[in-house]
């Protein structure tokens, strides 16, 4: 029972290790990773994600000289 006990210990300690390390320290996949941001829609107090389109509109009004 002892030795079980030890295995299912050791076991949980190594999937609970491997999941924290690739969350924190793995580096992502992408170049230039530490650029990614993440687009926000905000009203009130709510937050929504913003819709490919609704950034590009955004992005082409941002750009736009008038």
């Amino acid at each position: 029972m002892a030795v079980l006990t030890i295995a299912l210990e050791i076991a949980a300690n190594t999937a609970i290790f491997s999941v924290i390390y690739a969350t924190f320290f793995e580096a992502l996949p992408y170049r230039d990773a530490d650029r990614l941001v993440m687009v926000w829609s905000q009203r009130d107090a709510d937050r929504y994600s913003v819709s490919p389109g609704e950034f590009v509109e955004w992005k082409r009004q941002a750009s736009r000289t008038d």
